[in-house]
C-alpha cells in the first residue's frame, strides 16, 4: 500500500515535519522509522533527503493484538538526531499508539492482518510451492518431472528458464532430504 508519509502522523507532528517510512513486520512486532524531512522535500512523494528520528516498535501479543508501542530514540545520546527525538513529547514516546493518525494506525493493523493470515502473497505462495515438493516425494529422483508438475499447477511462469527452475527445485530437495535425515538420526 503506498501511502503519503506524512499523513502516518497526527498533525503536530506531521507539520514539524516528521513522517513515517513504510512498516515493516517483524517476528514479533511491527516497527515504523521515524524521520524528519528537510522543508524542500516535504511534497508527497518518495522520502529521500531525512534525518533519522527514531523508530517505534509495536509488539505484536500472543492473542494477535498490537500493544500500544513504544518510540526510541537513536542510540547516540548526542548531536542533532538526538535532539530531533526530543520533539516527541514523553507522553507519545511512552504509548506511541497516539502519536499515530487515522491513516498511520490503518497502516499498521493492516499490516498486523496481514501478518496474520500467513503474510505476503509471494511469501504463502513459496510455502504451497514447498508444500507440494513434499508431498511428491517419489519425484525427487526426477527434478525435470517435478518441475513439469509444478508448471502445470501455476508455481512457476512458462517464461522461466527451465534449467534454473530444476536447480531452484534441487536445492528445495536437497534440504529436505537433509532435513529427514536429521530427523531420522535424532530418533
Amino acid at each position: 500500500m503506498k501511502i503519503n508519509a506524512f499523513k502516518c502522523f497526527v498533525a503536530e507532528y506531521s507539520e514539524a515535519g516528521l513522517a513515517a517510512t513504510p512498516a515493516k513486520a517483524q517476528q514479533k512486532s511491527i516497527v515504523v522509522r521515524v524521520v524528519w524531512i528537510y522543508p524542500t522535500f516535504r511534497q508527497a512523494r518518495s522520502i529521500k533527503h531525512y534525518l533519522p528520528v527514531g523508530t517505534i516498535k509495536f509488539p505484536i501479543e500472543p492473542d494477535g493484538q498490537i500493544g500500544k508501542g513504544h518510540f526510541e530514540r537513536p542510540y547516540y545520546r548526542n548531536g542533532l538526531f538526538w535532539r530531533l527525538g526530543e520533539c516527541v513529547s514523553a507522553e507519545h514516546r511512552a504509548d506511541a499508539w497516539k502519536i499515530l493518525s487515522d491513516v498511520g494506525k490503518n497502516e499498521i493493523l493492516t499490516l498486523c492482518k496481514s501478518k496474520q493470515a500467513g503474510g505476503h502473497p509471494r511469501t504463502k505462495q513459496h510455502a504451497r510451492k514447498i508444500q507440494f515438493i513434499a508431498e511428491h516425494r517419489e519425484l525427487w529422483d526426477a527434478p525435470r518431472e517435478l518441475v513439469r508438475l509444478l508448471l502445470e499447477n501455476g508455481f512457476f511462469s512458462r517464461k522461466s528458464n527451465l534449467a534454473s527452475l530444476v536447480s531452484q527445485v534441487e536445492s528445495h530437495i536437497a534440504r529436505m532430504k537433509a532435513a529427514a535425515a536429521n530427523d531420522s538420526a535424532t530418533l
